[in-house]
Parts: structure tokens; C-alpha cells; sequence
């Protein structure tokens, strides 16, 4: 579906050119020696304040298990400094769920949840300026600054409103075909939706992707039709002009998303003819994303050669808008890679079974000196009775004076469980990592019938995606 990425800050590459990385470098991304090394530093949480010195690290313990062994030459690949047991550093993370750590604010339309990122306020303003000091001044002269002013809020609120239609058009669509989408998190020309998988048939996509083109045209065709009413009635030129503007604004939206570049809708469409052709997801989507990053490529030079020829706000404008589209075209191959690999294997496979626990009538002194201080995890699953209760971590500690460690027990200091920080062991690794982004919890209980199972963590989420992207058969 459709869309320029809006932040610069988000995006989890930099392509070079308009190539798009094949899996096995994308696999060396996700090497995990950076964060290994992370995961066992001392917590600057759990330093003693008396002495402001930390406890010496222990000797690190071997990984055990199959999983481990299968990492060993994974492992030993050269990564840059990635923080891989915190979802907003993970790369990962950034290309399956990037869109939603991104978002800030939460509409719901129609029974479509929609997302609202800080970007997108930024691109509002630039917008509302652009409408209100360049569009309207140069298409409606004589009127007050005040009045173009008026007008740019109006017009941008309209497209805002555009923007939202045609993702609706999209999830009703979606639904109808029992394809629901949960969310979908807007950009300047479109949204992107978020899915737990990719469209089952080429058939099911292709239905989806047309519906918005569709209905920014007919919507389009609306605002025409009251921009001639109004003008036989000899409504306020103000008026004319924003009926004009939105109906030019979604004839554009449609025309544009058309354009067979991924993510736009035009790609979608291009990729579910290849998918139907070729019969494979992955090649067809990277073919897409290679369209999505050409056309990108030319809209950042078309912008490039209008800013040296005079033409400095659209060539700003047609500049942001290819770069923002190559981005994006690139963060959704990683982002359907990551996805269908994760999708692929089941938390048991990956998790690590019986974990150090910690009993619920511990100390916080000796969770502190016997676990934290030993092992540095950030989080600890509670046992009472031989029942899972919780678990525990250093920001429960760290709101904990130093002279109460020794009267508090870990029972005081202990989440609950819930549908936040625990997960069915028969979920696959694609859930998981959903979870995780979405709570900002980096490590998981793994429960099977309501009794602990294991740990997964988001390093192991990253080694398992690293082993699937680097280790394929001889052709």
C-alpha cells in the first residue's frame, strides 16, 4: 500500500545507487558479537552508589544448547555497534516493525486504527506552508495572507482526510477477502499496513492494492463535482479554491500510488503479477523494491535538476518525496524477509528452556549481588511454590532505595504476568518479535499450560535471523 516514509531517522539503511543488498549481507547486519558484548556489561542500574564502583564481570558462561552450536561461524561475522537487546536499536526490529515504534498518536476511522508519526506533523506544516504562501497565492490572487492561511490549514485537513479514505478503501477491501488488517501507519501518499503476514494470493493483493487509486479517484470526482456547483453558485473564491486543490490532490494521490514502484500501490500490484507468474513471494517483492528504489532514484534527480533550475520548492518537494520512497522501498524487502523467516520457525525451537528463576521470598540484596551482578539479564522469571508468578527487573530495582534491599523481597518487587511480558510456546518467532516492539520488553517468558517453558530474548530472535540469511544450500 501505498507511501513515502516520512523520517529521516527511521530509516533502518542507506542504499546505494538503486541495488538492493541480497540476503547474505542483509544476514551479516544481524551478527550479534556487538551484542553479546552488550548483553554482558554491568547494568549502570545496579552500580553501588557507596562506592561508585561496579562488580567485576565473571567469567562469561557458554551458550549451551543446538542452537548454539549451529551459531558458531554466525557469530564470528563482523558487525557494526548495534544494540541488538534493545528493539528500538535492533535492526531487525527497524525492518519488520520499524512503523510502529515510530508512531506516536492512534486514530481510529471506521473501524481502521490509524497511525500518526511526529514526521507527519512535520510534513503537515511544511505542507500547510507550502499551500498557503506558494499554491494558493499563485492559483487565487488577490486575497488576503490571512485567507491563504486559512485556506492551507483547510487544505491540508482535507488531504489529511484523502489520506485517511484511501487506507480505509484499502482495509475494507482487505477484510472482505478475511485479510484483516490490525493497523495501518500513515505517510504522505498512503499508509502502510501492519500485517502479521504478506497477502495469501496474488489475487487478494492485487484486489487490495487497486482500492485505493480507486477511491482517491472517485473521491477526486466528488470535489470536482462541488468545485462546478460552487462555481455555478458563485460560492466565495476561497471556497473554489479548496474544492479545486482536493480535487487535483486525489486525482495526484490515485495517479501517483499507480505508479509500479513498491511500496506504492502501482508495486503492489506489479509484485502480485510477478508473484503469479513466478510463483515466489521473495523474488517478486525484491523485483518491486527494485522498481520502488529506481523510481525513487529519478524522482530525487528530477528534484535535484529543478532546484538548479530555479524551481526550488518543487524540487525540495520532489527531492524529499524520491528519497523517502527509496528508503522505503528497500525497508520493505527487509521487512517481508524478516517476516516470512521468522514466521518459519516456533519460539520452542529457539527459546532457552529452563532458565535461572529466581525464588519469590529472595532478598533484593541477593537479587542484586547473586543474579543482576552475576549474570546482568535484564529481566528474571519469579517462582513461588514451583509456580511462575512474574518476573522481575533492574527498573523495579532501580525504584527501590538502597537501604530497603535488604527487608524487600523480590515477591514485592514482581510484575504479574501477562499477555505483555509472557508468550504460548507454540507461537512462532515472528510473534514474538511483534510483542517485543510492541511492549519494549527485550526478553520474554515462554509459558506452555501457564507453567514456565523457557526465556527468549532478542538476541536469540537476531542469531536465529542471522543462521537463516547466512547458511543456504550450495546451488
Amino acid at each position: 500500500m501505498g507511501v513515502f516514509f516520512l523520517s529521516f531517522s527511521l530509516s533502518p539503511h542507506r542504499t546505494r545507487g538503486v541495488s538492493l543488498p541480497d540476503e547474505r549481507t542483509l544476514g551479516k547486519l544481524y551478527a550479534v558479537k556487538q551484542a553479546d558484548s552488550f548483553l554482558h556489561r554491568p547494568s549502570s542500574l545496579l552500580t553501588d552508589k557507596t562506592t561508585n564502583k561496579t562488580p567485576p564481570e565473571p567469567p562469561r558462561q557458554k551458550t549451551t544448547g543446538r542452537l548454539s552450536e549451529l551459531l558458531q561461524d554466525a557469530t564470528k561475522t563482523n558487525a557494526p555497534m548495534i544494540d541488538m537487546d534493545r528493539p528500538s536499536h535492533n535492526m531487525v526490529s527497524l525492518t519488520s516493525h520499524y512503523i510502529i515504534k515510530a508512531s506516536r498518536m492512534t486514530l481510529t476511522v471506521a473501524g481502521l486504527k490509524v497511525r500518526l508519526g511526529f514526521s507527519w506533523i512535520l510534513l503537515t506544516l511544511f505542507l500547510i506552508w507550502s499551500l498557503a504562501q506558494s499554491y494558493f497565492p499563485t492559483s487565487y490572487l488577490g486575497l488576503e495572507n490571512r485567507t491563504y492561511w486559512w485556506m492551507g490549514f483547510i487544505g491540508a485537513g482535507g488531504f489529511l482526510g484523502s489520506l485517511l479514505f484511501h487506507e480505509w478503501a484499502h482495509a475494507a477491501v482487505a477484510r472482505r477477502r478475511r485479510f484483516p488488517t490490525a493497523a495501518s501507519t500513515l505517510f504522505l501518499f498512503g499508509g502502510v499496513a501492519d500485517t502479521k503476514t504478506e497477502p495469501p494470493d496474488p489475487k487478494t493483493e492485487s484486489l487490495i492494492a487497486i482500492a485505493g487509486p480507486l477511491s482517491s479517484f472517485g473521491l477526486g470526482v466528488v470535489w470536482y463535482a462541488a468545485f462546478e456547483v460552487g462555481y455555478r453558485a458563485n460560492f466565495p473564491l476561497a471556497v473554489l479554491g479548496i474544492f479545486d486543490f482536493l480535487a487535483f490532490a486525489n486525482a495526484l494521490l490515485g495517479a501517483v500510488n499507480l505508479v509500479p514502484a513498491f511500496p506504492l500501490d502501482g508495486g503492489s500490484i506489479l509484485r502480485a503479477w510477478l508473484r503469479r507468474r513466478n510463483n515466489d513471494l521473495r523474488q517478486a517483492t525484491r523485483l518491486a523494491c527494485l522498481a520502488g528504489s529506481l523510481c525513487g532514484f529519478v524522482l530525487m534527480m528530477t528534484g535535484f535538476v529543478q532546484v538548479i533550475t530555479g524551481h526550488i520548492l518543487a524540487g525540495v518537494w520532489w527531492f524529499v518525496l524520491g528519497f523517502f520512497l527509496r528508503e522505503t522501498a528497500g525497508a520493505s524487502y527487509y521487512r517481508m524477509v524478516t517476516q516470512t523467516t521468522l514466521a518459519s520457525m516456533a519460539i520452542r525451537r529457539i527459546m532457552t528452556p529452563n532458565p535461572v528463576t529466581v525464588a519469590s521470598d529472595t532478598s533484593v540484596q541477593r537479587l542484586v549481588e547473586d543474579y543482576f551482578h552475576r549474570s546482568f539479564h535484564n529481566m528474571y522469571p519469579v517462582m513461588e511454590d514451583a509456580r511462575l508468578i512474574g518476573c522481575v527487573g533492574p527498573k523495579q530495582i532501580s525504584a527501590v532505595p538502597r537501604d530497603r534491599w535488604a527487608e524487600l523481597t523480590a515477591r514485592d518487587l514482581t510484575i504479574p504476568c501477562s499477555k505483555d511480558n509472557t508468550i504460548d510456546v507454540d507461537s512462532d518467532t515472528e510473534a514474538a518479535l511483534s510483542l517485543m516492539n510492541k511492549t519494549g520488553n527485550s526478553r520474554l517468558l515462554v509459558v506452555d499450560d501457564g507453567q514456565l517453558a523457557g526465556i527468549v530474548t532478542l538476541k536469540d530472535l537476531s542469531k536465529f535471523l542471522t543462521l537463516k540469511l547466512n547458511v543456504k544450500p550450495a546451488s
